[in-house]
């Protein structure tokens, strides 16, 4: 019973030859297929990647010329705009403003009540600002010269003039002033 027979050796290389392929892709072949399938798709995918950061560095110049000009323009047509870094400092700018102003064209009895909401632009604080005065109808004409020949951009959208029995006129004033955003 020791003796392989010639039809057993043949069921045998018959067996092998179906069977070791069949062992040899799933131990060797199948694993480094799905190996080189993976390989192949982060290859892919950093070539993605590389054209993509070549882009941004080929375009970086363009883009930080594109900034330095929109900095350049916005400084120019920020210039009248007063500056402020927060909503309180954005207050402050405009109260000191309109006191000055008010000061200046020798009004009295300045009263000044402020709010302050997100302005047209993510780059401005709208300050409003309701503004009483006193003072004699001359002054009260040289306020209105003053803050139509400003440098700052406000806007006095109501204005209520009352003239008392003293010959003094008093004001009220919705006044609006627009206030640029600066970096903290």
């Amino acid at each position: 019973m020791n003796k392989i027979t010639p039809r057993d050796r043949r069921a045998l290389w018959l067996g092998a030859v179906l069977v070791l392929p069949i062992i040899g892709w799933q131990v060797g072949l199948g694993p480094l297929a799905a190996s080189l399938g993976n390989q192949q798709a982060r290859v892919a995918m950093a070539a993605g990647l590389l054209a993509r950061e070549q882009a941004l560095v080929r375009d970086s110049t363009e883009i930080g010329a594109a900034l330095r000009t929109a900095r350049v323009r916005f400084d120019t047509e920020g210039a009248p705009l007063l500056a402020a870094g927060d909503s309180i400092a954005a207050m402050a700018a405009a109260h000191a403003v309109l006191r000055a102003t008010a000061r200046a064209a020798e009004l009295s009895e300045i009263d000044i009540e402020m709010s302050v909401a997100p302005g047209p632009s993510a780059f401005t604080y709208a300050v409003d600002a309701d503004f009483r005065a006193r003072g004699t109808p001359t002054a009260l004409a040289d306020w209105i010269a003053r803050a139509e020949r400003s440098d700052r951009l406000f806007a006095i959208s109501r204005l209520d003039v009352t003239v008392g029995t003293d010959e003094l006129a008093s004001v009220y004033a919705r006044i609006r002033v627009l206030v640029r955003r600066e970096a903290p």
